[in-house]
């Protein structure tokens, strides 16, 4: 498949609230800088402008991430506030990197791995770190080392690598745990592996399991393609992205965890998560968003990175009021419960999202205009508080008051 050049794309001219970002792409033509680029501090010529709207293949997630084009965070985010989203944005000289490397989003790309790439692709990845109960013979700590030498007629003084030669040079059958770590640890280094606990690593083989074992979310992952990035700009200018963990011809899955803390009926539970993080935001921005401009995008070529899907993949792809979007529950905490949830294209259960992803857009022009880089500050008059606002023991309270 032929991939798109910059001189066969037709882009929509930016809008002036976006012209300010600057350009990383080496396609994107450079635009004037409008009246509020004067406040953009110089961090800021650091950051890429939003990419040219097409189809990316095999896109690093680090770079779809340093790109500042809206995803469902940042609509969530603004939801919240817009400084809320200021804070978090590129815009702000002084934000927190979130860590790229921690153990709750190791064990997230973990479980990921193995779902959508199956058990091969998992271990190819992913170790578990050795303990010393898989080596049970293996000597670790001085007094064990002391110990043999004193066996085997030999000083025991000195430090543990003078007593860890020693051992080699009179007993090089034994086994030596430092040994061991630093073997692993080399091949970590050469194979480029991540590591995890090993609790972790069975809870991720065992969620991946369970989902393998429901007989309706066996295939959710199978017959698609992986980690497919889409960029595109809405009617008013927007720069919009969405990042599909998968994709298939007729839905678009993608794995959530859910921790059911409050110990409910999963399916309960996973209304609840549904609702709490936003997954119908998700929803919506990558259903009737990113979908019907990825399908476009397939239709004219607008094509960036390998793709692994044959010429003409666009005439198999579900219409856009046809699309799904599917999310695979898996339960974090106790048993490993499984449960799937479909969303169709134009449900009313997307009715909010719809609205509060349009608001949330023109929220971010008005903003981009208004404020450019300095901070997106609210400016809500002090709110009188009525005691309808509160909750009902209040208003019972103020109504046996007033009796």
């Amino acid at each position: 498949m032929t991939a798109a050049t910059a001189t066969t794309l037709q882009d929509r001219p930016p809008a002036s609230a976006i012209a300010s970002l600057p350009t990383a792409h080496p396609a994107s033509p450079l635009v004037p800088l409008p009246p509020a680029a004067e406040r953009i501090p110089a961090h800021a010529a650091t950051v890429p402008r939003p990419r040219e709207p097409g189809i990316y293949f095999g896109l690093p997630a680090t770079e779809y991430h340093a790109d500042p084009s809206l995803g469902s965070t940042d609509l969530k985010r603004l939801l919240r506030s817009t400084m809320d989203y200021w804070w978090q944005s590129w815009l702000n000289p002084r934000r927190e990197l979130e860590a790229d490397d921690t153990p709750a989003k190791r064990q997230g790309r973990a479980l990921h791995k193995l779902v959508l790439e199956g058990r091969a692709a998992f271990h190819k990845a992913f170790i578990s770190e050795p303990q010393h109960a898989d080596w049970p013979d293996a000597l670790r700590t001085l007094d064990e080392m002391r110990e043999l030498l004193r066996e085997k007629g030999d000083k025991v003084s000195g430090t543990k690598p003078e007593l860890a030669k020693r051992i080699k040079a009179i007993a090089p059958q034994i086994i030596l745990y430092d040994d061991v770590l630093a073997h692993f640890s080399a091949m970590v280094e050469r194979d480029g592996l991540q590591v995890l606990k090993p609790d972790v690593f069975a809870e991720v083989e065992v969620a991946g399991h369970m989902v393998a074992l429901n007989p309706h979310l066996a295939n959710a992952f199978k017959g698609g393609v992986s980690e497919v990035s889409v960029f595109w700009r809405d009617a008013d200018g927007a720069p919009l992205k969405c990042r599909y963990d998968y994709l298939k011809p007729r839905t678009i899955p993608d794995l959530k965890k859910c921790e059911n803390k409050g110990e409910h009926p999963f399916e309960v539970a996973c209304r609840y998560a549904l609702r709490s993080y936003g997954y119908d935001i998700q929803a919506s921005h990558y259903l009737e968003g990113g979908y019907p401009a990825f399908l476009g995008f397939a239709h004219e070529g607008r094509i960036f990175g390998p793709c692994p899907l044959p010429t003409g993949f666009a005439d198999a792809m579900a219409a856009p009021e046809d699309m799904t979007f599917t999310i695979v529950f898996h339960q974090t905490s106790g048993a490993p419960v499984t449960y799937g949830m479909e969303i169709e294209a134009g449900s009313p259960v997307l009715a909010k999202a719809r609205r509060d992803v349009a608001a949330m857009k023109r929220r971010w022009l008005d903003c981009m205009e208004r404020f450019g880089a300095d901070e997106w500050v609210s400016e809500e008059p002090i709110h009188r508080l009525t005691v309808d606002e509160m909750p009902y023991e209040w208003r019972v309270a103020a109504e046996l008051e007033a009796a």
